[in-house]
């Protein structure tokens, strides 16, 4: 991925230069079925040819096309046809990749990690694999968070071989019970599998990295019961003798007021204020390049700037963040949004660090993955 460019896409008139030109060139529109029948398709006929319809995302549930690989197989394209991919518009995923090349750029002096993660699934990326590798070519740490369930060998492979330092997978409890109600559409052991699969991989290259850490999240309410730890043993127990560097089982927490996990153990007994540090270390930067300090601001309401039109130091020494540190500092959280609602300010911490994230800030921060 070149500097400040993205090299994934061609405009209309050089798809139609090659598609031309080239008699073995295909065109593949990737959009929904209600989109080629009621927005239309392209008239290749000039040329001699037809598009190839092929849907990348199921309508109307939007799932990843898990056969899209066998069905392009199956219409007769030469191996070495340049293939060319429509979709809707490409606008978020190209923008994502213009803004990380400008972060980077600017970051590499400074920046220890870069997580590819945010308010989203990162594997639906198509160049996911390229922005690790840019951020690696930097001499940045590379990390990202994924639910796992749009893995496969050739996305492990490509990730792994890129560099990729750390990847968490967040996976909804353990047991199928509670995953397949949670994760709408998703499958317990088709997860798990594509999970296993990743951690495969990673042994069969025979390398280090990345770090894994497969996160649970518990959403029992109360103490874990007997049945409950058993069950968290056994979920564990189906990653023995693979390369998973930590399994970690933790509660949710409240996503800044918009999320309440309702345990009655923890109601209305918030401990003293701390304020949280994420202001001091950390930006969030979204798609289109607005920036947020904070990973919980999920809906971006603490808006700082924008990366496409300020660098990252005008946005982290900018007036709004210096008012945002004075106010946390200050316990001048009342009218913050969405900081006024959120659990992280309450909870029991050492030296500013939540006390419920001390392993993982010492893991992650202090000792290094490969500790």
């Amino acid at each position: 991925m070149p500097e400040q460019s993205y090299a994934g896409d061609v405009d209309a008139k050089r798809a139609w230069e090659l598609l031309s030109k080239d008699p073995k060139a295909v065109l593949i529109d990737v959009r929904t079925k209600p989109e080629w029948r009621y927005v239309g398709h392209p008239n290749l006929t000039q040329i001699g040819k037809a598009p190839i319809f092929v849907e990348w995302q199921g309508y109307p549930d939007m799932q990843v096309n898990q056969r899209f690989t066998d069905e392009v197989s199956g219409t007769a394209v030469a191996k070495d046809a340049p293939i060319l991919l429509l979709c809707r518009s490409g606008v978020r995923s190209k923008a994502a990749a213009v803004a990380l090349t400008k972060i980077v750029d600017e970051a590499k002096s400074f920046a220890y990690e870069v997580n590819l993660f945010h308010r989203g699934e990162s594997m639906i990326h198509p160049r996911l694999a390229d922005m690790v590798g840019y951020v690696k070519g930097k001499g940045i740490h590379a990390r990202l968070n994924t639910n796992g369930s749009l893995l496969d060998e050739a996305k492990s492979t490509a990730l792994i071989e890129a560099g990729l330092d750390f990847i968490s997978f967040s996976f909804d409890g353990y047991t199928s019970e509670v995953y397949d109600k949670i994760r709408v559409l998703g499958k317990f052991d088709r997860t798990v599998e594509k999970i296993i699969g990743f951690l495969e991989v990673k042994r069969r290259l025979g390398k280090k990295a990345p770090y894994v850490a497969l996160e649970s999240i518990d959403f029992t309410v109360g103490p874990s019961s007997p049945e409950d730890l058993e069950r968290q043993r056994a979920f564990r127990a189906r990653f023995d003798g693979l390369p998973l560097d930590r399994f970690i089982v933790k509660r949710p927490h409240n996503w800044a007021g918009t999320y309440a996990p309702g345990d009655p153990a923890e109601a209305g007994k918030p401990h003293g204020y701390s304020p949280c540090t994420f202001p001091w270390y950390a930006l969030v930067i979204f798609w289109d390049g607005t920036v947020s300090p904070c990973p919980q601001d999920w809906y971006g309401d603490l808006e700082l700037g924008n990366v496409r039109d300020q660098s990252l130091a005008e946005v982290w020494n900018g007036p709004k963040m210096l008012e945002l540190r004075r106010k946390m500092e200050a316990k001048d959280v009342q009218a913050l949004s969405p900081c006024n609602q959120c659990d992280m300010l309450w909870r029991p911490t050492l030296l500013g660090v939540p006390t419920t994230h001390m392993k993982n800030f010492l893991k992650e921060n202090v000792l290094g993955y490969t500790q």
